[in-house]
């Protein structure tokens, strides 16, 4: 979801089966993000203050800050 028209988004995940969305919201990700392989784990970018993306992180769910501020930085 992109609130300021800035391209930089808030990621929720959603629960398929019930509708219901998880607490995690990963905030400033620009247009990339996938899954990995565990179905569990969501790899996205971050943008910088130009706009630009600058960080490949990665977030597991249930295991890192609900907010991604304690993401991994991939590259």
């Amino acid at each position: 979801v992109d609130y300021e028209g800035n391209e930089q988004f808030n990621l929720y995940v959603r629960n398929l089966n019930t509708g219901a969305y998880l607490d995690d919201e990963l905030s400033a990700a620009s247009w990339t993000a996938r899954w990995a392989a565990d179905n569990r784990t969501i790899l996205y970018t971050r943008v910088d203050g130009t706009g630009r993306s600058h960080q490949l992180l990665r977030h597991s769910l249930g295991e890192h800050a609900t907010d991604g501020s304690d993401d991994d930085v991939v590259y």
